[in-house]
């Protein structure tokens, strides 16, 4: 803060004008802004080098179920085969009527 009194204090005795703070703040802001966003990006790149890395958990293979059939659907599939001209509504009514219940 020194600095910039000392600053400002040569820019009048100079240039003996308002624009010449002016100009002479802004400077001296985007100063302190840099180094201040320079110690910022430093601090913050050490901290996530520090962070421990988790390792990735091992896929498990599920083991499937064995499918079980449908016996209805069997049934309604062999009347399908005997009757292959036939409308599937017709093929249901045919199979209903044979259709014994396991």
């Amino acid at each position: 803060m020194e600095d910039l009194e000392l600053l400002l204090n040569n820019s009048d005795e100079q240039n003996g004008g308002k624009k010449a703070k002016k100009s002479v703040k802004k400077s001296v802001k985007k100063t302190v802004k840099k180094s201040a966003s320079k110690k910022s990006k430093k601090s913050a790149s050490k901290k996530t080098a520090k962070k421990p890395v988790k390792k990735a958990k091992k896929a498990t293979k599920k083991t499937k179920k064995a499918k079980t059939v449908n016996p209805w659907l069997v049934h309604v599939k062999k009347t399908m085969k005997e009757n292959p001209k036939a409308d599937f509504k017709d093929i249901l009514k045919m199979a209903k009527k044979t259709y014994k219940k396991v």
